[in-house]
């Protein structure tokens, strides 16, 4: 079920029915327990969602330096959702924990999840000291991209060639010898913070102000893990095009078939290199480029796929009821359940179904604009769409065998594949 509360008519109803994880959530426990999460917003408040609809009482914890902003940054349908308690990153680990036991109130703290990338090192930290499931401290500052590459070096695992510095020194002779463009980006950062795709030596020194200098490579994977076991929960590829001065612009992103060649070869690479990044539990969040090379690690992020959630009911869909927030919950609580979910995401397909009724439309578009005529030629396009059947791919070729009015074709249409058939060289991919 979608954590997110949606009005309740005929057509919502159907699709939480569809998206209603396959396996059952209720591991038989009296649910008198506290699960603590580190900074909770964007996908991590639908990571907390989700637990306490599983019994539990959930205790934020909100590291220093977070923006007050960034606090209410959760869900935008909140609904009777409250938190037991919510509790400030202390001046050590020590007193963080005496603070949560006192919000707790005799509950066991059983687990402690992070919510967002802001809280990595906090959470892996706390959850040590908590002597819960983590990942533990043995690698300090792990989503440092500098030493993520560095690891998987070490692993025998392909790396981007890079430099690293906080004095422009320290990067000059990498920019002086390597081919353009380069990107400068940040050791530790979020959504494509502080990035810059340099075209030229000047360019690059001027953007230069404490960040890496890498390979223009991108990506991305997602999976959830358990005491060092991974399960591949989606592969997307980004679209990312220069715009508006940048060049890593988001114009979408569509998912990839785990069984493809690609997926294959992208589902190795990235457990390699979770495993030498020392991700042993919870779910995480890799960018990856496919070269003619092979591919290659741009970083890992050791939290679940961020937006706010706003991809959860379509992998539900593509999956046929669980994504990577499910698979957290129960890779961190329900460890039976864990077990019981795919080692990888496997795409059914679906049918299309002949547009008869409310309950049988594939979807709705909604067209506002200031411009009547821009309105009207987009509606055109909408109906040459319907009228190529290029909403969808097909597994096989539509055959018309009867043209005939809507109301007069059959029920059935094809099986529709829920991927991109090619996987272009230098295509940035999510798993």
């Amino acid at each position: 079920m979608s954590p997110h509360s949606v009005p309740r008519n005929d057509i919502f109803e159907k699709i939480n029915e569809m998206t209603t994880p396959p396996y059952d959530n209720n591991d038989g426990r009296d649910f008198d327990c506290v699960v603590v999460v580190v900074d909770p917003f964007s996908t991590g408040f639908n990571c907390a969602q989700e637990i306490k609809k599983r019994g539990y009482e959930i205790i934020a914890v909100w590291t220093d330096g977070l923006e007050e902003t960034m606090k209410s940054c959760t869900s935008s349908d909140k609904g009777n959702f409250s938190f037991l308690g919510e509790v400030e990153q202390q001046n050590s680990l020590a007193e963080t924990k005496c603070c949560l036991e006192q919000v707790a109130a005799g509950h066991g703290i059983i687990a402690c999840l992070v919510g967002a990338e802001s809280g990595v090192d906090y959470a892996d930290a706390l959850s040590e000291y908590l002597d819960v499931r983590s990942n533990g401290t043995e690698i300090t500052s792990r989503r440092d991209k500098h030493i993520q590459q560095e690891l998987i070096k070490g692993a025998g695992l392909r790396s981007c060639r890079e430099a690293v510095g906080s004095k422009f020194a320290d990067v000059e002779s990498f920019l002086n010898t390597e081919a353009y463009p380069v990107v400068l980006k940040p050791t530790e950062s979020a959504c494509s913070d502080g990035a810059k795709l340099c075209e030229t030596f000047k360019e690059a020194k001027d953007h230069f102000n404490t960040l890496m200098s890498r390979q223009t490579v991108y990506g991305g994977n997602y999976h959830v893990s358990r005491d060092g076991v991974h399960k591949t929960c989606m592969i997307w590829v980004y679209d990312k095009r220069p715009a508006n001065g940048s060049a890593f612009v988001y114009y979408g992103m569509k998912p990839v078939n785990p069984d493809s060649e690609e997926g294959k070869i992208l589902i190795d690479y990235t457990r390699g290199a979770l495993d030498a990044i020392g991700i042993k539990n919870g779910p995480s969040h890799g960018e990856i480029m496919m070269t003619s090379e092979g591919p290659c690690l741009v970083e890992i992020n050791c939290r679940a796929h961020g937006w706010n959630g706003i991809w959860i009911t379509l992998a539900r869909a593509l999956t046929e009821g669980y994504c990577q927030i499910d698979m957290a919950a129960d890779a961190l609580l329900n460890p039976e359940a864990f077990h019981n979910i795919p080692d990888k995401t496997s795409f059914p397909g679906s049918r299309v179904k002949y547009t008869i009724d409310l309950m049988t439309a594939i979807g709705v578009v909604v067209l506002m604009h200031e411009d009547s005529d821009k309105v009207q030629r987009d509606l055109a396009f909408i109906r040459h769409m319907e009228t190529i059947n290029g909403f969808f791919t097909f597994k096989s070729p539509v055959v018309e065998k009867n043209k005939c009015s809507a109301s007069q074709q059959p029920n059935d249409r094809m099986m529709i594949r829920s991927t991109c058939d090619d996987v272009d060289e230098g295509s940035e991919l999510v798993v």
